[in-house]
């Protein structure tokens, strides 16, 4: 897709738009945010994550993942049923 199309797609903005958030002149503001993550067919999330953190899981998977590491090893653990 190219930047004009891009641009259009996020509300009728113009290509210039979108180069200067790519070349770091604007940054992309917050009332922008959900209609370029439904653009490139991502999660608001997914844009905003910092470094590599859960990039190969789903929003979901990630959030299951977090709250088992807020568990107690012994219960993390169990892998069979009635143990504990």
């Amino acid at each position: 897709m190219t930047a004009r199309a891009f641009a259009e797609k996020c509300g009728g903005k113009k290509d210039g738009w979108i180069n200067a958030i790519k070349k770091g002149r604007n940054s992309l503001k917050l009332e922008h945010l959900d209609t370029v993550a439904h653009v490139l067919r991502m999660t608001t999330g997914d844009l905003v994550r910092e470094g590599n953190a859960g990039w190969d899981l789903r929003p979901t998977e990630l959030r299951v993942v977090q709250a088992l590491r807020l568990l107690p090893f012994a219960l993390q653990d169990r892998t069979r049923r009635g143990e504990g």
